[in-house]
């Protein structure tokens, strides 16, 4: 008898504590209906501990339920949605509580139990018989919460906030990308956009398998943005040592070579004459002094061009790191014509001209009416151009002298107007022009005339050249000069005088 006695008080005292834990889950789940988080928030908890307890006790490993997971879930779920201050510093200990929770779930519970389904799984309206009009997970619940809170705070263009919010949606399920796009938005919206940020959202949507081509076009823009502040530094680097070339060195090099040629055109007389010795002293003097003024202007183009080899070097290391951005986003979507044009400008950007060519040439064939490409071989084959001068390869560069001006006269036929082409075909004949104005002046005295009378022939020959070539250059810079952009810094008015001038003093 004391035996059937104490059997069922240990069956009353365990359905009591059964009946304990299930009211505190209960509990927490009507505290959770009725909005009463911190009620819940206490209930759960101690449905949690006693099971726990519970456990221990029986020396059973600790395995909390999935129907008190659940619970868990939903009740850390409301409270990290919740607006109310009592919650403020909770929401990301709340969040972890949570996913924790469904976590839990979905490595103890089979697929096909109540609360895996009710944990993780969602159906699309007409798609369970159950649910007709469709339903969506708690995990979705909870991520589907945060993205409304962005939404909303979006529209009150509280960017920073509607930024935050996406994020944390977006790792609440961590093979989402919509999310992270939202946030990418947000961060474009701030005042200053925040460009980093930007960045790092697109590398992860894109690491995540997103094939919208927005995020790899994002990615490449502030990448290259980066490189901004370079370029800059070049293109004010650039035009003032154009400027120095053109408004100190080149006049006093002519400067130079005037004085020198009378000096040497005085020298074979000195012995005759006390007048061409005194002329000789005086230009070699003068000579001598201008040699002195051009040392400075040498020197601080010197200076110029360091700095423009340090700008590029940095700007460099970005555009290379933009290119690999380009051809992983080529490898998704390689019919792109965006793409292909910003991975010719890169090659360009850095030199690679070879490369260039032939990215410019491929495009062509799908564009075959497109000026730019056009101008951007031009421009490639002029830079293979200088490169093949400067190796005194004159065959090699006579063949790209060709093909420079075939593509940019290609331009123009396509624009007229085209400002580049013009500029650089008027820069082209220009600098050809004052190539055989150095050979004449070379082969004549300070008064013009033709020192040895065998070059005569020679000198008229390049005397025509001179002045086909400077008529073209002025005719083409008188059109830029029409067409001449806003804030450019050109001078078009000096070289079409200096152009005007080699005519002249040659006819």
């Amino acid at each position: 008898m004391k035996f059937v006695k104490r059997s069922v008080a240990v069956l009353l005292t365990v359905a009591a504590a059964n009946g304990a834990y299930a009211q505190s889950v209960s509990k927490a789940d009507a505290a959770l209906v009725a909005g009463d988080l911190n009620e819940a928030k206490t209930q759960i908890e101690g449905a949690i501990d006693k099971e726990i307890a519970k456990l221990q006790k029986k020396g059973k490993p600790v395995t909390i339920k999935g129907k008190t997971l659940l619970v868990k879930g939903n009740v850390y779920s409301a409270i990290a949605l919740s607006d109310s201050s009592i919650f403020a510093d909770m929401q990301e200990a709340a969040i972890d509580s949570a996913l924790s929770a469904y976590n839990t779930i979905k490595s103890q519970e089979k697929e096909t139990s109540a609360v895996y389904k009710d944990a993780w799984v969602t159906y699309a309206a007409g798609e369970n018989s159950t649910y007709i009009q469709g339903k969506n997970s708690k995990v979705q619940d909870l991520y589907q919460g945060f993205m409304n809170k962005g939404g909303t705070a979006y529209n009150e263009e509280d960017f920073n906030s509607a930024m935050e919010d996406f994020l944390t949606a977006s790792n609440i399920i961590s093979t989402d990308t919509t999310a992270i796009f939202n946030a990418m938005i947000c961060a474009q919206q701030l005042d200053e956009p925040d460009t980093e940020k930007i960045r790092e959202l697109s590398k992860t949507m894109i690491e995540r398998g997103a094939t919208n081509i927005d995020a790899h076009r994002l990615l490449i823009h502030y990448t290259m943005s980066e490189a901004q502040e370079f370029e800059t530094q070049l293109s004010e680097l650039d035009v003032q040592k154009r400027q120095t070339t053109q408004e100190q060195l080149r006049p006093l090099e002519e400067t130079l070579a005037d004085y020198k040629d009378k000096a040497e055109a005085n020298k074979a007389y000195m012995k005759k004459s006390k007048a061409a010795k005194d002329r000789y002293n005086k230009f070699s003097k003068l000579a001598t002094e201008t040699e002195a003024k051009i040392a400075p202007v040498k020197e601080e183009i010197a200076g110029i061009e360091a700095k423009e080899a340090t700008a590029k070097e940095e700007a460099n290391k970005i555009y290379a790191e933009t290119l690999g951005y380009v051809e992983n986003a080529l490898e998704v979507h390689p019919t792109d014509a965006n793409l292909q044009q910003t991975k010719i400008v890169l090659y360009m950007k850095m030199d690679k001209i070879d490369e260039a060519i032939a990215e410019n040439k491929k495009s062509l064939e799908a564009d075959p009416s497109n000026p730019e490409l056009y101008f951007n071989i031009g421009l490639l084959y002029s830079n293979k151009m200088d490169v093949a001068k400067k190796a005194e390869n004159a065959e090699e560069a006579a063949e790209l002298e060709q093909k420079t001006i075939e593509s940019y006269n290609k331009v123009l036929e396509l624009n007229p107007n085209h400002y580049g082409a013009l500029v650089n075909i008027g820069d082209f004949y220009y600098q050809k022009a004052n190539g055989f104005n150095r050979e004449v002046e070379n082969l004549v005295d300070y008064t013009g005339k033709v020192k040895n009378s065998k070059d005569k022939a020679k000198v008229d020959a390049l005397k025509a050249d001179l002045i086909d070539n400077a008529t073209k250059a002025k005719d083409y810079f008188t059109q830029a000069q029409s067409n001449q952009p806003a804030g450019d810094s050109n001078n078009f008015e000096l070289l079409i005088n200096r152009a005007d001038r080699m005519i002249k003093n040659n006819q």
